[in-house]
């Protein structure tokens, strides 16, 4: 998989995530907080964006996997 559909794939997870799987994420960045959840996901979002440290990535490879193993 390319990189730009790893994000497109991010960018949906991040999307479809529960308020507190996005307080995980998030606590993993030094970006704010607070905020409504859709606050969280445009932040987050745009962190994706910036080229974020490989730790963030692997948080959301994850939780990616952790969703796909629930489904599957």
């Amino acid at each position: 998989m390319s990189r730009e559909s790893d994000f497109e794939e991010y960018r949906a997870l991040i999307l479809r995530c529960k308020r507190p799987e996005l307080d995980k994420l998030i606590k993993s960045t030094d970006l704010p907080r607070g905020g409504l959840k859709q606050d969280l996901q445009l932040r987050l979002i745009s962190y994706l964006d910036q080229e974020p440290p490989d730790a963030f990535l692997n948080s959301l490879n994850d939780l990616l996997l952790r969703q796909k193993n629930s489904a599957g």
